[in-house]
């Protein structure tokens, strides 16, 4: 008989550490949106630009994937040093305000990749 290795399941802090990171982000996302919308002056926000059909919502979402790629040798390291923090905070439970600073910072990233994008624009 071989013996199987049984997989590793999420212990329920992990699995509420990740919930609470995915909300953390999606907020980040939603007020990158709404900050786009806000900012937005140049009639309505669907009516064509350089941004073509996605202005304001495109600016909030594509946008900053297109930003962090340009900003690709800051980005990666960046990226890195937060998410170091997240994975040690999951694997010991003592260390838990560590992924949820490393997934507000992530989300501040993301704001601050939109309103960067503004003086691009």
């Amino acid at each position: 008989m071989t013996a199987t290795k049984k997989k590793p399941r999420l212990t329920v802090y992990q699995r509420r550490m990740l919930l609470a990171g995915f909300a953390i982000i999606a907020l980040s996302v939603l007020a990158g949106i709404f900050l786009s919308f806000y900012q937005w002056d140049r009639g309505s926000p669907f009516d064509s630009s350089s941004w073509n059909y996605y202005n304001p919502l495109g600016r909030a979402t594509i946008g900053p994937l297109v930003f962090a790629f340009m900003l690709f040798p800051i980005t990666v390291p960046v990226v890195l040093i937060l998410t170091v923090p997240a994975y040690l905070g999951l694997k010991k439970q003592s260390l838990w305000p560590l992924p949820l600073l490393s997934y507000i910072a992530i989300g501040l990233l993301w704001v601050w990749f939109v309103t960067e994008l503004w003086k691009i624009d």
